[in-house]
This record gives C-alpha cells, sequence and structure tokens, in this order.
C-alpha cells in the first residue's frame, strides 16, 4: 500500500526521496519579453504571499547521505509492471532519482534524459529536441514509448511524442524509469528502442507551500506555485502551476529561426485511501503552448505554397486530461489495477491544424502461484477520433478519422533455483486498424550470482506500426531546380500515404550485468543487436505536370515502399563511484553501430544517381555512434552544492551518400551552484552549454536536401526556491 508520510522524521530511502528541497537555476535579465515578464511578476507575488503564509516547517533534508548499495535496492516497476530490486530486474534500466533531477539544474524532460546511457537528445529548434534510444534519432521519433503515470504520452499521427507538451513539474517527479531495449510485450507497440516511464509524486509526499521563480539568458522567465494539503485523514492533495518563456535557435547561418515560445500549465492530484486495501489516485492538467512559426521552405515550395502557410503565423496548442487510477491490494503480493484517462488535444501550426479526443482504459491483475510463479497479465484499450485541416503542403485523406487498439498480455516470472536464477516468459497480442494484429513474445532471464551481481539476458520481438501520417498524408517534402531530366521545370516531391504499410517489426538479443563492485562504487553493462526489418523508403511511383496561376513545374510523386532493413549493434557502461561521502563520480559510455540495407536501384534512387530524380530516402543514418558523459556532484560546507555535467559526442553523418553532410562534433558542459540561505530559501545559479556560444546537434533532411541546421546556444540562468 501507499506509504504516508511521518512529519519530520526520515524513516526510509523512499520518503527521503520524496521530500528533497533542492532547486534548478535560472537568472533574470533585461532580455525579458512581455510574456516573460509577466508570468515571473506574478509568480514573484506568490512568492511574497508565501513567505508571510504560516505552515508547518521541516528542515531542509540533505540526501547526499545515502550509499550506492541503498540506491540499487530501489524498487523498479516498469521492466515486469511489479516492484522489483533495480540491482536484479531482467533489463538494461536506468533510474533518474528525484535528487539526480534537483542537482542537474535543468527545466525539460529531455534534457534530463542525457544522463541516461544510450539516450541522444538532438536539439533541432528551441521547441523540437528529438530524444531516441539506441537508434535512428528524428524529431518525430516513433520507435520510443513515454509514459506519466501509466498514462501512454503517444502521438498516433506519427507514432511518437510531441515532447514540448510533456511540462510537468521537475520538482513534482518522484523518478524516470528508462528501459534501454525493448518493452513491448508490456506495454505494447512502439516501445521498440525504450521506454521511459515518468512517475510523479504522491500527493502526501508535496504538502505546503513551494515556490519557484527564475529567469536568464535563453530561458527568459519561469516559475511554478505548487500547494498540498489534506481532506480529511486519508486523502492528499496537490495542486500546482507552471509558466515558462524561452528564446529563439539561430541557424548555422547566424539568423534567428524565430521559434521562441512559452505555455502555462496547471494540474492537480489527489491520493486518497479508500479502505485498508484500496487506493484511488485522480489527476490533472490542461496547458497552452505557443511558439513563433517563420516557415522557411525552399524556393521551389515557397513559389508552390504561395500565401497558403502565412495565414496562421503561430504554432498554438491546449492539452488537457484527466487520469483515475484504482488499485486493490489482495494480499500475498498480489493486486489489481485499473487506470483510465481521458485527453483533448487542439494544434494550430502553419501546415496542419488539429483537434483530436482520446479514450484509455489499462487493466492489470498480479497474483503469485505456488512459490516459485509471479504471473501479471491484462489489457488495454485506446479510442482516438480527430479532425485535421491541411495545407497545400501537407493534409491528409481523411481530413477526419477514429480508431482503436486493444490487446491483451500476459507474462509469468518462475523462479527456477531459489535466489539464485529467474526465468521470465510472456507475450502481448495486439490488434490495431493500421496492421491488424501483432503477436510481441519475449523471454528474460536473471542469474543473481551474489547478492551483490546479477547478470541477465533477453530475446524479444517488439514493432513499430505507422501512424495516420504514414497512411493518409500528402506532404510536398522538398523543391529542386529544374534540369534536362525534369523538361527545364522546377520538381515537387511529394509523399503519398500507403494503405498498404507494414509494421517496422525488430527481434532484439541482449545481455548485461550488474555488481556492486564495493560499498562505494557500482558497475552496469549491457550489450546489444536490433535485427530490424521492412523499413520504409519514399520511392518514386510517377510524375506529373502541374500549373496554377502561381506555379508551373513537375510533380515527383511516391509513396513508402519496403526496401530497406537495418541491425544495430551495441552497447553502454554506467559507472557509479563516491570516492568520500561528500563526492559522487557517475560516468558512462554508449556506443551504437547501425547498418542500412537496401536492394541497389533504391541506393542509386537515395543518392540521385545519373539520370534519377533524386528522393527523399529514409537512410537511418542521422545517429550519434559514440557518446561519453562524465556528471560529478560535490557537497562543500555551508549549504553548498556544487553539479556538473559534461557529455561529448562525435560528429556524424545526417544522411546516405558520401556527399551527405555531417553533425560537426559537439561538447556540452553544464554546472550548477547552490546555496541554502535558510530551511526554507534556496539560491541556484546554473551555466548551460558553457564550452561554446552555440553548438550544432542536428541537421534537417537527409541526403542533398540536407542543408538546414540550427545552434543550441549557451544558456545562464538563476532560481530562487521558497519552501514552506
Amino acid at each position: 500500500m501507499r506509504k504516508k508520510s511521518t512529519g519530520g522524521v526520515i524513516t526510509n530511502l523512499g520518503e527521503a526521496l520524496y521530500r528533497l528541497r533542492s532547486a534548478t537555476a535560472h537568472v533574470y535579465t533585461n532580455r525579458l519579453t512581455m510574456d516573460a515578464k509577466k508570468i515571473l511578476q506574478s509568480l514573484l507575488s506568490l512568492s511574497v504571499v508565501a513567505l508571510g503564509y504560516s505552515v508547518p516547517t521541516t528542515l531542509a533534508q540533505d540526501l547526499d547521505h545515502y550509499s550506492i548499495e541503498d540506491l540499487i535496492q530501489l524498487d523498479v516497476t516498469s521492466v515486469s509492471r511489479r516492484p522489483e530490486e533495480f540491482n536484479k530486474a531482467a533489463a538494461a534500466v536506468t533510474v533518474i532519482t528525484a535528487e539526480d533531477i534537483e542537482r542537474s539544474g535543468l527545466t525539460t524532460i529531455w534534457d534530463v534524459l542525457r544522463m541516461v546511457p544510450g539516450v541522444h537528445i538532438a536539439r533541432q529548434g528551441s521547441n523540437s529536441p528529438a530524444v531516441s534510444i539506441r537508434g535512428i534519432n528524428s524529431r518525430q521519433n516513433s520507435f520510443l514509448l513515454v509514459l506519466q503515470d501509466g498514462r501512454p504520452l503517444y502521438e498516433p499521427l506519427f507514432s511518437g511524442v510531441f515532447w514540448s507538451a510533456q511540462q510537468v513539474p521537475l520538482e513534482s517527479i518522484e523518478r524516470i524509469e528508462v528501459i534501454r531495449g525493448p518493452g513491448a510485450t508490456l506495454w505494447g507497440e512502439n516501445a521498440v528502442n525504450g521506454v521511459v516511464n515518468i512517475i510523479t509524486k504522491d500527493a502526501s509526499e508535496t504538502q505546503g507551500l513551494e515556490t519557484r521563480v527564475g529567469g536568464g539568458t535563453y530561458e527568459k522567465a519561469f516559475g511554478s506555485v505548487r500547494y498540498g494539503d489534506t481532506i480529511g485523514e486519508d486523502s492528499y492533495y496537490r495542486t500546482w502551476v507552471k509558466g515558462y518563456s524561452r528564446d529563439d535557435f539561430e541557424s548555422l547561418r547566424g539568423e534567428s529561426l524565430n521559434d521562441a515560445w512559452w505555455g502555462v500549465n496547471g494540474g492537480f492530484r489527489i491520493d486518497s485511501d479508500l479502505s485498508d486495501d484500496d487506493v484511488l489516485t485522480v489527476s490533472g492538467e490542461v496547458g497552452q503552448r505557443r511558439a513563433d512559426n517563420k516557415v522557411e521552405l525552399d524556393p521551389i515550395r515557397e513559389a508552390f505554397a504561395g500565401d497558403d502557410l502565412n495565414r496562421r503565423s503561430i504554432n498554438d496548442a491546449q492539452t488537457m486530461h484527466v487520469l483515475g487510477e484504482w488499485t486493490r491490494d489482495l494480499g500475498e503480493e498480489s493486486h489489481v489495477k485499473v487506470l483510465s484517462y481521458l485527453e483533448h488535444n487542439d494544434l494550430e501550426s502553419s501546415r496542419l491544424i488539429m483537434k483530436r479526443d482520446t479514450v484509455g482504459l489499462d487493466v492489470q491483475h498480479r497474483t503469485p502461484v505456488g512459490t516459485a510463479n509471479d504471473i501479471v497479465w491484462g489489457g488495454e484499450y485506446r479510442y482516438y477520433e480527430d479532425e485535421v485541416v491541411g495545407s497545400l503542403i501537407e493534409s491528409l485523406d481523411p481530413s477526419n478519422d477514429e480508431y482503436s487498439f486493444v490487446s491483451l498480455f500476459g507474462q509469468d516470472t518462475v523462479t527456477v533455483i531459489d535466489e539464485t536464477l529467474d526465468i521470465t516468459l510472456g507475450s502481448r497480442f495486439s490488434h490495431n486498424e493500421f496492421t491488424d494484429w501483432e503477436i510481441l513474445p519475449q523471454a528474460r532471464f536473471a542469474w543473481y550470482v551474489d547478492d551483490v551481481s546479477t547478470v541477465w539476458g533477453a530475446v524479444a520481438r517488439s514493432v513499430r506500426i505507422p501512424g495516420r501520417s504514414d497512411q493518409d498524408v500528402n506532404f510536398v517534402v522538398t523543391g529542386l531546380p529544374a534540369s534536362e531530366e525534369t523538361f527545364n521545370l522546377p520538381v515537387l516531391v511529394r509523399l503519398l500515404g500507403n494503405n498498404d504499410l507494414k509494421s517496422i517489426d525488430m527481434i532484439s538479443y541482449e545481455i548485461g550485468g550488474r555488481r556492486l563492485v564495493a560499498d562505494n562504487l557500482h558497475v552496469d553493462v549491457a550489450g546489444f543487436f536490433f535485427d530490424y526489418s521492412s523499413f520504409p523508403s519514399f520511392e518514386s511511383t510517377g510524375l506529373e505536370v502541374v500549373s496554377t496561376p502561381a506555379f508551373t513545374g513537375v510533380e515527383s510523386f511516391g509513396e513508402y515502399q519496403y526496401n530497406l532493413s537495418a541491425q544495430s549493434a551495441g552497447g553502454e557502461i554506467a559507472i557509479d563511484y563516491r570516492p568520500i561521502e561528500s563526492l559522487r563520480l557517475v560516468a558512462s559510455y554508449a556506443y551504437l553501430h547501425t547498418n542500412v540495407f537496401a536492394d541497389r536501384d533504391t541506393f542509386d534512387r537515395c543518392n540521385g544517381s545519373p539520370g534519377a530524380i533524386p528522393v527523399f530516402c529514409l537512410s537511418g543514418k542521422q545517429y550519434a555512434e559514440h557518446i561519453v558523459s562524465f556528471r560529478p556532484s560535490l557537497n562543500l560546507p555551508y549549504g553548498v552544492h556544487l553539479d556538473a555535467f559534461l557529455q561529448y559526442v562525435p560528429g556524424y553523418p545526417a544522411g546516405v551518400g558520401e556527399d551527405a553532410p555531417e553533425v560537426d562534433d559537439y561538447l556540452i558542459l553544464d554546472v550548477r551552484a547552490a546555496y541554502q540561505v535558510t530551511d526554507q530559501l534556496e539560491v541556484s545559479v546554473v551555466g548551460q552549454n558553457l564550452v561554446e556560444d552555440g553548438h550544432q546537434e542536428w541537421l534537417e533532411g537527409s541526403g542533398s536536401t540536407s542543408n538546414r541546421g540550427s545552434l543550441v546556444p549557451r544558456g545562464v540562468y538563476a532560481m530562487l526556491t521558497f519552501d514552506l
């Protein structure tokens, strides 16, 4: 059952993690926009009220004294949908704790994920990160499943995640569990290369009032207010509001991308013990974000579109959801859990206007059978209904649609040798309206060499199913200048959806191990081989001369085909070392190598061979082959904390072929300094991306069409945290 707060006494590590009092960081500068100033002024006013509000206070808790041994005994739930000790999990799993988040000084979930070995974060613009685990990266990465408190943050338009919409306050996150590798058997389609499970704190652990305000250069202004209290004896609640305003990125040519953005989110959570055996959680969130939207097209597409794209100069989005989860304890480590949610999303951009409603239901039952079997089984249902208004550059046909996903899953963890060897077998049987039925089996083993060492391995099948845009899109990908092969007319390359698309199939093989080498040293290693089939490529299907009052040229039509396959191999190593009580050193290295295979004709077309009209191909070549990270944390006397994050990523190609441009190698250095002024007030300052004024992490496009990119700027910001 849910653990309740015991006041000022910390009785276990979990409760201590819940009650962190530290801060991220930001600085107020003269560059604040009017939106930023309004956000900051409102939050400062609330802070003044907070300082005069009388509530019981507790001393700020210093969590840096818990040992590595305590850390590896933390329970994780994402690997097997039941609590199990982190060091014994049969998967490559990383846990980002609340302390890791607080001491990072970061403000977004995607930046926090840089801590995880094997995770590649590439900022394409101010509001458009690309996030991948062990694989090919893109803004609409669809090989990664992200959950928040059990609710999939799934975007059926492209089978991915709108990362800019994920604005839960980081100080309300208990932990983030990251599975580096497939998790489709328990979590469903698109959990191909990884699963990110964001778990927020119980309302009983966020009592009282906390206010954060700050700002700086790129982070122009941001802040949050959170208040928690009780409802009777057995119920707790919290409410919160968060605002932010972030600056533009610049292009590689030094021009502003005009992609600054701001937003406001608010929400609540209620946790209630209905009885000794029943717990009910209800939560919800509403939010709005808005970004500048300078549309940059090549001259051919710009001439074709005319004024069509200029009718909307702002990207505007509203999101809302409500979630309910009921858990009943059946005794003997058995429980049943029912989770349901409703969502509504509005998105308006230069290319599309979309409205969508979502209904979701997830049911899970865990029951041990005898002394050797631990069974988890359940089912999931999701229903989507959307309405899309397109443009000359992009549209969907049909514009309105409804579709659903339904699945059943089951898994049995068998104790073969008590406290020595466990074997897990399971499968999911899933139906969707894009590829019909999918069967997603897995087999895992965990060998507990001794009390502090585990060796594990896994074989699994997972799939990436098509999104709505894969099937129904009509998209002008690029424009090409006139040539003799195109009758001396400019070319529009247009992508059409394919109703016969198949899922991208991946068979994975993994092995790994963890060991507590000494009381102050933990090592985690993992290796993998991924075999993908049915990778789609964009293949030309015909030419047609098009003439409008504003444009005359040739259209090259194409659609997704299945002429590509791929194989990836690599591994990660992570080391956590505490040489002295006040110093923690975390280092990691990740390696990934991917080969993409195609028939000769497809390869020639992708590279624009003589006599062929070049097309945009899904080359699978934009990924980081090596990522090296180092994260030291130091506690100094008088309440001073120093933290740093260093990451080196060598350059990598942004397309296929000898002429493909490359992303330059880059070095990230973030530094945070925090000072606990009083038990209720902390001041912190963060410098982010300090090595250069700006560094490149991404090139947009592929092959010969890739000529645009952005620079991630240096940033400095500070923050005040009032905790009452």
